[in-house]
């Protein structure tokens, strides 16, 4: 819901079932190696100020695709935590 604001680190490591992932408003940080192992395709995330985004929160990761609100768009291009995954941001369809 949007009352998290924080996802910690390894929460989802591992998981290779977890293929699609809704992160709410309220989300102010992503821990380190959170998705590392998933099943991770599709990430959405509503925060419009990008959320700080832990070491290697991805790792092992190649196929997938990070949506976020179009007004936030560029935020999270131009962020240093997310700038890495800046061709894998749109906006949420």
């Amino acid at each position: 819901g949007n009352s998290v604001t924080s996802i910690g680190s390894q929460a989802f490591s591992g998981c290779s079932s977890l293929t699609n992932v809704t992160i709410g408003t309220g989300v102010t940080s992503i821990g380190g190696y959170t998705f590392q192992g998933s099943g991770l395709v599709s990430l959405t995330i509503y925060a419009t100020t990008p959320p700080r985004l832990g070491n290697n929160a991805f790792l092992g990761l190649s196929n997938f695709q990070i949506y976020v609100p179009a007004s936030s768009v560029n935020a999270y291009r131009a962020s240093s935590d997310w700038n890495t995954y800046s061709l894998r941001i749109q906006p949420i369809p």
